[in-house]
């Protein structure tokens, strides 16, 4: 149960992080807005320019300074051109959106190194528990066949397949999901509007869809990938075990 608690948990971490993708278009539209409900403020209130050089005029947005071109006069600044701030922002994105991009990548390699301790810990675990339970089932199933019309004993030992295999299956569901929600982060990445942003941020989502396309899984010791896929090549080799057992005791 802990086991199983541990991944459930390593689950919830890539959806957090998927969750944090999707809102990046989000804090993208409030700093928008932030920035041009500003600028018309210090267009009329708070503009100051550079005196003695012709560099463009500079607003002061607190500890920020954003650059604006000086298409009109003085006089007629009171309205802002969104097609040249759009166009600024391109080349230079808002400082919240790059330290928040700048995290999530800290937080997805924390956790994708929480992944790496918890397979080093639990893939003994893993092995000795698949191998058992495997054999287990195993020997329940042709204890059925043995049994099979005799009412007293065949429930007994398809509720111990039942139980056997029971263990492998939940571990084997949940290491499914962290796969399939590891592998969601690029799907979330490539969806949000990078195509609007400057090539830092360009940069900052490629590394993320990279790195998303190889699965974060746990193993057996890199014996088993734990996932649904090698619990159903464990019911292929129950049933092969079975049936030479089943042959052997026929001849």
């Amino acid at each position: 149960m802990t086991i199983a608690a541990m991944m459930v948990h390593i689950s919830a971490q890539f959806a957090i992080l998927c969750t944090a993708l999707e809102d990046v278009d989000k804090i993208t539209s409030v700093s928008e807005e932030k920035m041009y409900s500003d600028t018309r403020k210090l267009f009329g209130r708070e503009t100051t320019s550079l005196e003695g050089t012709d560099d463009p005029e500079v607003i002061v947005l607190g500890s920020q300074e954003w650059k604006v071109i000086q298409t009109r006069r003085a006089t007629d600044c009171n309205t802002v051109d969104m097609d040249l701030q759009h166009n600024e922002r391109k080349n230079e994105d808002f400082p919240e959106l790059t330290c928040y991009l700048a995290n999530f990548v800290q937080y997805h390699q924390a956790v994708i190194e929480f992944v790496a301790d918890v397979d080093k810990a639990v893939g003994p675990i893993f092995l000795v528990c698949f191998f058992i339970r495997q054999f287990l089932a195993c020997v329940m199933s042709f204890q059925v066949a043995l049994t099979w019309g005799q009412d007293n004993n065949i429930l007994k030992f398809i509720f111990g397949f039942l139980g056997s295999m029971c263990s492998p299956a939940i571990f084997c569901w949940y290491g499914t999901a962290i796969i399939q929600s590891s592998l969601e982060l690029q799907r979330a990445a490539y969806e949000c509007k990078w195509y609007q942003h400057s090539q830092i941020l360009k940069h900052y989502m490629l590394m993320i869809i990279v790195r998303s396309q190889k699965p974060v899984r746990l193993s057996a010791c890199q014996f088993y990938v734990i996932s649904l896929q090698t619990f159903g090549k464990m019911i292929n080799t129950i049933y092969a075990y079975f049936t030479l057992l089943k042959n052997q005791y026929e001849n």
